[in-house]
């Protein structure tokens, strides 16, 4: 599961059991003209990313938290490169982020995820029914949570429904996820919206609108 992109409507929180620490005075072209320690640690850390906010638990013990600021990429990649409002590099990759704190803590700190926890926020949803043209409106808020390939999704009537979640393969090349729940129910997540068809089992499809 991948996050669509960094918005007010989506918060991530990325789960890393180690990490490793570059630990020296100042970053240089070559490594080997001052002195750099590397340290390991095998500890459970979170990465908190809640639109441009970010929240870093550090291998110290110490919280890192600010702002990002998107870098412009000229390449088609599933990289996400930022930098902090202290203007150190952040980098989010594929089961690694990378964060240069050099400039601010004399450290470098690399995290390898466990997995990745999306939560996804709507304050309108639409509710279809078997009935045609009859659409029901909600403006409340509710959540939808994604974490590996399980979901939680908190629904309009205030019950929640969970399960998993299994890629389509007819849609890997849309730039929108498309999934079936293990009750072979299509579930697609676009920019804007998350659309749940349960017909198969509760006679009713959902939208959410995202903000």
């Amino acid at each position: 599961m991948q996050a669509s992109n960094n918005s007010t409507s989506e918060s991530i929180t990325y789960i890393s059991s180690r990490q490793d620490a570059l630990v020296g005075i100042g970053l240089l072209d070559n490594e080997e003209d001052f002195n750099l320690t590397k340290k390991n640690f095998n500890q459970t850390r979170k990465i908190f990313i809640d639109g441009d906010s970010f929240k870093i638990e550090l291998p110290d013990d110490t919280i890192l938290s600010g702002t990002l600021i998107p870098k412009k990429s000229y390449k088609v990649s599933e990289e996400k490169s930022f930098t902090t409002n202290q203007e150190c590099p952040l980098l989010i990759k594929p089961g690694v982020i990378f964060v240069n704190l050099f400039k601010t803590h004399n450290a470098a700190y690399t995290f390898y995820l466990d997995s990745e926890r999306v939560t996804y926020i709507s304050n309108k949803q639409v509710v279809i029914t078997g009935i045609p043209d009859e659409e029901i409106e909600f403006n409340q808020t509710r959540k939808i949570f994604v974490y590996g390939d399980s979901f939680i999704v908190e629904l309009p009537d205030d019950t929640i429904l969970s399960g998993t979640l299994v890629p389509n393969e007819n849609y890997k090349e849309s730039e929108d996820e498309y999934f079936t729940t293990d009750q072979e129910c299509p579930f697609v997540i676009k920019p804007w919206e998350i659309f749940i068809n349960l017909f198969k089992t509760h006679e009713i499809a959902y939208i959410y609108y995202l903000d």
